[in-house]
């Protein structure tokens, strides 16, 4: 496992993002790798550091937020909706030689 710094990019950036990250589980040469999901809200520069598998296939899921952190995420959810639109959604596979991974928010 290695730590990535995820960046979200675009025209139009909104504060915050929250970025869901699930992959499957599997086996690789008697090495196993049980199911994630990981949920990280970005920072104001609209970044998150999150520790990944490198190599492993991953699907991803942006959506805008109005909360700026986790802990007031979970804490609103309940009682509003406090996550937009999904605005990427994709598959990606963590590098060994990067710890950047780049979310480019096409309009």
């Amino acid at each position: 496992m290695k730590e990535f710094t995820l960046r979200v990019t675009g025209k139009h950036m909104k504060k915050h993002y929250l970025v869901e990250l699930t992959t499957e589980g599997r086996e690789s040469n008697g090495i196993a790798f049980p199911p994630q999901h990981i949920m990280v809200m970005t920072n104001d520069r609209q970044e998150a550091n999150v520790t990944l598998h490198a190599s492993l296939l991953y699907h991803m899921r942006v959506s805008e937020s109005k909360a700026s952190t986790m802990e007031e995420f979970l804490q609103r959810k309940i009682k509003e909706r406090v996550i937009g639109p999904v605005v990427k959604e994709e598959t990606l596979i963590p590098k060994e030689n990067t710890n950047l991974i780049e979310i480019i928010i096409e309009d």
